[in-house]
């Protein structure tokens, strides 16, 4: 490398990757590299700087390597420069002879190893020429100037019949491009793509060979050329090598045969030799998991295939790979969607299943409920019961009507999932609705030990909300303060804050963990499994709180410092313009309209299929001071209307024989006014709905409060 460090070598090539290469092999000896990138250049570069060697390439613009050459051998200056030229395209015998004529002292093709021109300028550097003087006339002979301009215009017309071939290579990969694309079935393009390869490259037989992967066989799916009943009948083995189209699948790169007489290698398909094929090429199709096939083209006589046809196959073979691939693709999301569409179904059928079941259930622990709750009321109110049976009874009530909570718990979770809560809104103050919610959680706030307090204010909270859902919410969250609070008490605190009224519970309870406050809010969730069996319940009070908060336009969060540190929680929801109208301090429940109305007058049609139910009804309606007529079945109602008249209808609606809606209905059709209301155990908005439309004035979900019962039946008489 020493010997090298002060030569000085020119490197002339248009193509600057090329130029990178040699130079860094060059310097890598120790010689300093000047480069330039056509004839003109060096023949400048060579004016301004002595160089021990020329080495460059033959095809370049404005002056080519061959013509670089002779102006440096015309040269008196550096006419003796050690010259060494490399191509690969000038790559033919009288290529070579014309280069060493013309005055090269080395010819290397290309391509190859970049160190056989290494080679070739370190033997050049070290045994510079000897011979004489050179005479600039010697390289301007006739013979050698026709020679090499004979040579330039061969070039010229392969390079144009090159660059012809190519436009029209390109023009059918356009093509089948836009037909892969576009096409909506995989045999029309396979089609199509035969026929423009056989065009293309002009060729007698063209095939496409699919992938059986059942028989591990190729079949010749389509084609041009072949005899009759060969296309689509013909195959030969995917996994054997014996034939063109498996050895080219197995190999994953074309594979070209110019003689098949002398070919050993594929000897298992006869279907070539039958059809007399001298030539073959073919191309694997390569999907993105497994090969899918072959593209093949095949010649009657001998024939070289030039690199540009084989880059050609391989390109359109790719490009029907790809057109496969999106084809199953297609076809697998195809089959993805009617599967989800079927299991959406399904989804959909099971739901609907779910919710029948859930309305039915609800139907079903409803109505024994009824009885006990009336039963307890009417104990309740007679005088001589013991301060212990009065505490007795009302243990009995607060867990019916925890029962029926957990009941409507269980609807609205299937409500709020399916988006079918509808609210009922309306201005209305916090203020009533919190003191109900406290007075129904008052009992079982006493019989712990608890106080609960409350913090209102004297301003009111004016908001937009459905009371009876708003209540809801506050009932879930005191109920859970008092159940987890063993000592001390619950605050209840409101206050308005730049247009939000803010509620908070706080407690003293067993607190929440860190890592529960995130999940605390999801259906059926519990802060701890040992709260399900210490303290019961289904885990849905904050998810429906959450849910009712929300579709109010409000926020709620609970906060908790950890286990034994209590919990605030803090719900936010949107005042009312400052000039909205002052809220009725009412909460959407029925009020007592007609208390003062004397309810003996009143005959009642009882309709009930539960006997408990209606023995109890009957019981305490009469205690009340109505005259009650009873019916077990919707038959036995109208028997009973028949016979006498009544003033007012109390049923059930399900009925062994029919509905009370069917009973309501028929009772208008006879001509009968009286007004209704509708028992039962399905209490969802469209149920309440239809009761409304089959005529009935009120419909009460079960189980039934006898208050709440005369209350409704003294309002609807009040309306009438």
């Amino acid at each position: 490398m020493s010997d090298n460090l002060a030569k000085a070598i020119l490197i002339v090539d248009d193509n600057p990757t090329n130029r990178k290469l040699l130079r860094m092999v060059l310097a890598a000896e120790g010689y300093r590299i000047y480069e330039a990138s056509h004839g003109v250049e060096a023949l400048t570069l060579l004016e301004q700087h002595p160089v021990d060697a020329v080495v460059s390439d033959i095809l370049m613009p404005y002056m080519d390597g061959f013509r670089l050459c002779v102006a440096v051998r015309k040269s008196g200056r550096f006419g003796r420069l050690p010259f060494v030229v490399y191509t690969c395209t000038y790559t033919s015998p009288g290529d070579e002879r014309l280069a060493y004529q013309l005055g090269a002292d080395k010819y290397i093709r290309r391509p190859g190893p970049a160190r056989v021109i290494l080679e070739a300028v370190n033997e050049l550097c070290v045994r510079p020429r000897v011979a004489g003087p050179i005479r600039a006339e010697e390289y301007a002979e006739p013979g050698v100037t026709k020679a090499y301009s004979e040579a330039l215009v061969k070039k010229l017309e392969e390079r144009n019949a090159e660059l012809a071939r190519t436009a029209s290579h390109q023009e059918s990969l356009v093509g089948i491009s836009h037909l892969a694309l576009a096409s909506a079935d995989l045999g029309t393009l396979v089609d199509e793509v035969v026929r423009l390869v056989t065009q293309t490259l002009n060729v007698e037989y063209c095939g496409y060979w699919e992938v059986v992967p059942a028989e591990q066989r190729l079949l010749l799916q389509a084609g041009t050329g072949w005899k009759a009943g060969v296309v689509g009948q013909a195959t030969v083995s995917a996994i054997a090598s014996d034939s063109q189209a498996a050895y080219t699948l197995q190999a994953d790169r074309p594979v070209v045969v110019e003689q098949f007489p002398t070919e050993q290698r594929f000897h298992g398909a006869p279907l070539l030799s039958d059809h007399g094929v001298c030539s073959g090429l073919s191309a694997g199709i390569h999907g993105t998991h497994a090969g899918l096939g072959v593209l093949s083209i095949h010649t009657a006589t001998t024939r070289h295939f030039e690199p540009d046809e084989v880059l050609f196959l391989q390109s359109a073979a790719n490009v029907l790979a790809a057109a496969i691939d999106r084809f199953q693709a297609e076809e697998d999301l195809s089959a993805a969607k009617r599967s989800a569409e079927e299991a959406m179904s399904a989804a959909q059928e099971a739901n609907q299943a779910k919710d029948r079941f859930l309305a039915v259930l609800s139907h079903e622990l409803r109505t024994p409920l009824t009885p006990v709750l009336a039963l307890v009321s009417r104990l309740q109110k007679s005088p001589s019961l013991s301060e212990e049976m009065q505490a007795n009874l009302d243990l009995i009530r607060r867990n019916v009507e925890m029962e029926a909570r957990l009941i409507d718990d269980l609807l609205d979770l299937t409500r709020i999932i399916q988006g079918k809560i509808l609210l009922d809104k309306r201005a209305v103050d916090l203020a009533p609705i919190l003191h109900r919610a406290v007075e129904v959680c008052w009992p079982d706030a006493q019989a712990r030990g608890l106080q609960v307090s409350t913090e209102l204010g004297d301003t009111p909270c004016l908001i937009e909300a459905d009371p009876a859902r708003i209540e809801q919410v506050f009932w879930n969250l005191i109920a859970n303060a008092v159940k987890f609070t063993e000592r001390g008490g619950v605050r209840i605190r409101c206050f308005t804050e730049d247009g939000w009224a803010v509620t908070e519970v706080k407690d003293r309870g067993r607190g929440i963990e860190p890592q529960a406050l995130g999940r605390i809010f999801d259906a059926f969730a519990q802060a701890d499994p040992a709260v399900v069996r210490q303290f019961g319940g289904l885990g849905l009070g904050l998810f429906i709180s959450k849910s009712v908060v929300e579709m109010h336009g409000g926020t709620i969060e609970a906060q908790s410092a950890g286990r034994d540190q209590g919990a605030t929680f803090r719900v936010r929801l949107p005042l009312m313009p400052a000039q909205a109208p002052r809220a009725s301090p009412g909460i959407g429940r029925i009020e007592d309209a007609g208390a003062d109305r004397q309810a003996g007058c009143l005959r009642l049609l009882v309709v009930e299929d539960h006997p408990d139910s209606l023995e109890m009804l009957r019981l305490l309606l009469e205690l009340q001071g109505y005259e009650v007529q009873t019916a077990g079945s919707l038959a036995a109602a109208l028997e009973a209307a028949g016979r006498q008249g009544f003033d007012f209808l109390i049923s059930d609606l399900g009925l062994p024989d029919g509905s009370g809606h069917d009973l309501m209905r028929e009772l208008r059709s006879r001509g009968h006014k009286m007004p209704g209301v509708a028992l039962s155990g399905f209490g969802q908005e469209s149920d309440i709905e239809q009761s409304l439309s089959a005529g009935f004035a009120a419909h009460l979900t079960k189980p039934v409060d006898m208050d709440g019962l005369v209350a409704a039946i003294e309002k609807v008489v009040a309306r009438t």
